[in-house]
């Protein structure tokens, strides 16, 4: 039941889409328990040819050992070659792509959380925002989870942490 907790409090944070590819958070409002964190289809954000095999629940990647095949070493090193330096923020802070893996090993759905040093919502350069939004639907190397040898989609995120107008981590 613990477990339930954590996953559910992070969730209630990315709810919405930006821009083609996905949407910001409007609200930090929570939902009602029946749709905390979930992702839904959103015909006029979401790809229709992504496809989601998961028909109810979709458990977070670490709840079935999901995320990105090398870590978060793989991904930095790619960020590095696909995006490299050249990439700025005006704001310092956080900004987090929340999506699913689905079965095959695809992501989409994408969701966007920005927040500024202090944890409050702001909106970043659009710019700054597609490139992190681009480079994250680049990356290919998800792992395809299963639960009691059954394929499942999952919840995975990533968040680029900014300062001094640059992305200087990326988690998880």
């Amino acid at each position: 039941m613990k477990e339930l907790y954590l996953p559910a409090i992070f969730s209630v944070l990315f709810v919405s889409i930006l821009n083609a590819h996905a949407q910001q958070i409007q609200s930090l409002e929570p939902y009602t328990e029946a749709d905390v964190g979930d992702i839904y289809y959103l015909p006029f954000v979401d790809d229709p040819v992504y496809k989601i095999y998961n028909k109810g629940f979709i458990p977070q990647y670490y709840q079935v050992k999901g995320g990105y095949i090398g870590g978060r070493k793989k991904i930095l090193a790619e960020f590095k070659e696909k995006v490299g330096v050249d990439v700025y923020s005006s704001i310092d802070g956080f900004v987090t792509i929340r999506f699913i893996v689905n079965c095959e090993g695809k992501a989409g759905r994408f969701r966007i959380l920005m927040l500024d040093k202090e944890y409050r919502q702001r909106n970043f350069d659009r710019f700054f925002i597609d490139k992190l939004l681009c480079f994250t639907n680049s990356l290919s190397n998800w792992k395809v989870a299963s639960i009691n040898g059954t394929k499942t989609d999952y919840y995975q995120y990533i968040t680029f942490v900014i300062n001094g107008t640059k992305v200087s981590d990326i988690m998880p």
